[in-house]
């Protein structure tokens, strides 16, 4: 089972949709994806960055740009409770780079609680 994003950019900061996404119930490891949409061709994913608290050790793969595809990847390792998210879930900022121009989510939307995007682990 795979929870996919897409990523395009909306004025200078890149859109991610849905913003935020609950990911299976326990004992449910799977892989997360993110797409370049047609306004960011070309482009790469170049990073992601936890705002706040970051998820515990082991429970997120290495996050992976696969070159030339225009897609990410990410293991998600949920196992049981202890990979559970807070409710708001975790909030992170994704990094592009697109004709030598670096793009990132919008900061204002990365309130510690809420914020998005984020991941959610039921």
């Amino acid at each position: 089972m795979a929870a996919d994003f897409k990523v395009d950019l909306k004025g200078t900061y890149l859109k991610v949709t849905p913003d935020d996404k609950k990911l299976g119930t326990k004992d449910d490891p799977q892989l997360v994806t993110w797409q370049l949409g047609k306004t960011l061709d070309g482009g790469k994913f170049v990073g992601l960055t936890w705002i706040g608290a970051a998820p515990a050790a082991g429970i997120f793969g290495a996050f992976t740009d696969l070159p030339g595809r225009g897609w990410a990847t990410m293991s998600d390792l949920h196992t049981g409770a202890a990979t559970t998210s807070p409710d708001a879930g975790w909030v992170y900022q994704l990094a592009v780079e697109v004709n030598g121009k670096s793009y990132v989510t919008e900061p204002s939307t990365h309130a510690e609680a809420g914020g998005t995007p984020n991941i959610k682990n039921n």
